[in-house]
């Protein structure tokens, strides 16, 4: 038939379409749309490899599922179709990996992105067996969903077809909850990455690059986030291709990550990004178990947009987490951070610094292994690498941490300071001491102490120390 199969085209609650052989309709084998959700079962769908007349640029496929559709899928056969599956906006389906798929040209489901808000309020992405493929230039937008994805879901994203080319993100102003399991995680990744799901976009045998997707992007008023056993690598990368991202940008309220791999990602693997304390609602975010590492900018990053306090705003903790081989380096908490705790954390090799504490961030740094930062930061290439650098008016509580084999375990900068103790260890670093860049400091507090930290402090500038207004 040369404009389709079957067409289910209004509301249908109930029906059943199974055993049929469904073959060379065109553009579709059966298509379901506006609320229409049969159940779909048994049969074998084949042979629909022409375009869709609707702009040309959708591709064929067995199934469509479109507008708020939600059929049942089991025991299916698909086979020598462009795509098996492909989800228009604000489709789902009751799926699961009964179904088979032969030599379908994508061995995928082809999902167009776009602004996704379901009747339901709740949109579940189910595992159908092989990966969700995002190819349009629009992101995948949630606006009032409480999303959830099940374990053992791959989401591919189509690579920009040039180095200035459009990216994908996923952008969610509600909840996401993406639980995998340590034998089934979730991926988000490159279309490109044949590592997982097999060659997704048809271009041979590759792997992914660092950028090749945008992130997930936790905005505005979304809340109760939960990230478990999930790996999120290949992206990056800003829209305009100059904007550093984190692959998980966090701006808005609780967020759990939990034992995730985040990695290769062209910058920061988590950027905690509250700019808009007025209206950000309290936020616990807690970042445990999990590996972030071999990212092009920092392992993490937060900032604001002020100097203002942030207790009992933003409380993030840190625990238990491997942080290593970041290039920029490993945690940077860049602005206001009155609360918040890097704990039981191994931290190695994020060239310049493991930790970095700026502009009034103090957080509580326990019980951490902090290792191997050997390279000099870029700034004028002067100030030497180190396992923690407190940086203009911080205060950190620094606590039973091992410093090992860093070019110094700590340095200061200007109007730093710290609650310290000598219960932290020091460990063949090429420097045992503290280095402290001399200038003039006049602490906001009006007091300034200097702890006993078991090491000396070492002054190397050309510059005084200068004590201005200060006890």
């Amino acid at each position: 038939n040369i404009a389709g199969g079957l067409f289910f085209r209004e509301p249908l609650s109930a029906g059943t379409i199974s055993g049929c052989i469904i073959s060379n309709n065109g553009p579709f084998g059966i298509h379901c749309v506006n609320n229409a959700s049969p159940n779909i079962i048994g049969n074998t769908i084949s042979d629909h490899l022409g375009s869709i007349a609707r702009d040309d640029t959708l591709p064929a496929a067995g199934l469509v599922i479109g507008y708020s559709a939600y059929p049942t899928i089991r025991d299916n056969i698909f086979e020598n179709n462009q795509y098996p599956i492909r989800y228009e906006h604000n489709a789902s389906a009751d799926i699961d990996n009964s179904n088979q798929y032969i030599d379908n040209i994508h061995n995928a489901v082809y999902v167009e992105s776009w602004e996704w808000d379901a009747e339901s309020d709740t949109l579940i992405w189910m595992n159908p067996g092989i990966p969700y493929y995002f190819t349009s230039t629009y992101d995948l937008h949630f606006i009032d969903d409480v999303v959830f994805i099940d374990p053992g879901v791959i989401f591919k994203f189509q690579a920009p077809a040039s180095d200035t080319g459009a990216v994908v993100e996923i952008i969610v102003e509600r909840s996401l909850i993406a639980r995998g399991t340590a034998e089934n995680p979730i991926y988000f990744t490159s279309a490109r990455d044949d590592s997982i799901g097999d060659d997704t976009d048809g271009s041979g045998r590759s792997s992914g690059q660092p950028g090749d997707w945008g992130c997930i992007h936790f905005y505005g008023s979304s809340a109760d986030n939960v990230l478990e056993h999930c790996v999120l690598r290949y992206g990056g990368q800003g829209h305009d291709y100059e904007t550093y991202r984190g692959v998980l940008e966090i701006a808005s309220g609780s967020t759990t990550v939990n034992r995730c791999t985040i990695t290769r990602n062209i910058w920061e693997g988590i950027y905690l990004a509250f700019w808009d304390l007025e209206e950000l609602p309290e936020s616990n975010v807690i970042v445990e178990n999990s590996q972030i590492y071999d990212n092009g900018g920092f392992g993490i990053i937060m900032e604001a947009d002020s100097y203002e306090p942030l207790a009992g705003l933003v409380t993030p903790l840190i625990d238990n987490c491997i942080v290593s081989d970041n290039i920029a380096g490993g945690l940077f908490f860049r602005e206001p951070l009155s609360a918040g705790t890097i704990s039981s954390c191994t931290i190695s090799n994020n060239g310049p610094f493991g930790i970095r504490c700026d502009s009034f961030s103090s957080p509580s740094i326990f019980g951490n292994t902090i290792s191997d930062h050997l390279d000099s930061p870029a700034r004028e290439d002067t100030l030497p690498a180190a396992g923690l650098v407190n940086g203009y008016s911080v205060y950190p509580t620094i606590r039973d941490n091992t410093f090992e084999n860093n070019q110094y375990p700590i340095r200061y900068e200007h109007n730093a300071s710290a609650d310290i103790d000598n219960s932290n260890q020091y460990q063949n670093n090429i420097h045992n001491g503290i280095y402290v860049e001399s200038w003039e400091w006049d602490a906001e507090s009006d007091t300034l102490t200097w702890m006993n930290p078991g090491i000396p402090y070492y002054f190397t500038s050309t510059y005084d120390l200068h004590f201005i207004d200060d006890v």
